[in-house]
């Protein structure tokens, strides 16, 4: 059951939190088994775009794929040619 409001949709400006999810939909965890993989993703115009802070190319897939999405939403992206599953858990 999905208990996140979905009211807000991924624009480009948005920072988002992104948790990584496995194929069943349940939440990927760390090696300590405790904590979920989660990571901040931050969509910018390409002209901004900087991965050491966090901030990717509007232009690229995994943002691409983002793009539209809402709260709550389960997207596979790809990430360093690695197709993953994450859940948006946080849009600002």
């Amino acid at each position: 059951m999905d208990l996140l409001p979905k009211t807000k949709s991924v624009l480009v400006g948005s920072r988002l939190i992104l948790t990584k999810v496995n194929e069943d939909g349940t939440t990927a965890r760390h090696h300590d088994g405790t904590t979920a993989m989660q990571f901040r993703y931050m969509i910018v115009p390409d002209s901004e775009a900087d991965a050491t802070s966090d901030r990717y190319s509007e232009g690229l897939s995994a943002s691409q794929a983002l793009l539209g999405h809402l709260l709550g939403d389960i997207v596979e992206i790809a990430l360093d040619d690695q197709p993953i599953r994450v859940r948006v858990q946080s849009i600002d």
